[in-house]
């Protein structure tokens, strides 16, 4: 359940908002709870250019160019920035998906 959680909106997780953005998800009013320039601000409907790390620092050039090994949540199969967990009829989203993930 999303709104139970007390999202970092950052440049990290940009990518869910736009994911609930574009495909119109059902959040259960879940709000931002920090950096304290979003906070209570409602999530999956803000413009992606809000979402910013304080170092400015993007992580995704480095994620795709990177030949490191990623920790993968467990069951899942991790390639590049994709994380997939099709078909394990999971109940809730896993708690450690990589920093650098764009696509789950």
């Amino acid at each position: 359940h999303l709104a139970r959680n007390p999202f970092l909106c950052d440049c990290h997780i940009r990518w869910l908002n736009a994911y609930l953005r574009e495909k119109q998800i059902e959040t259960s009013g879940v709000r931002c709870a920090r950096p304290r320039r979003m906070a209570k601000q409602k999530f999956g409907v803000l413009k992606d250019q809000r979402f910013r790390c304080q170092n400015r620092m993007q992580y995704l050039q480095s994620a795709n160019n990177a030949q490191c090994e990623i920790e993968c949540p467990t069951r899942c199969t991790c390639a590049k920035t994709t994380v997939t967990c099709r078909g394990l009829q999971l109940r809730e989203i896993p708690n450690d998906i990589p920093k650098f993930t764009t696509e789950l």
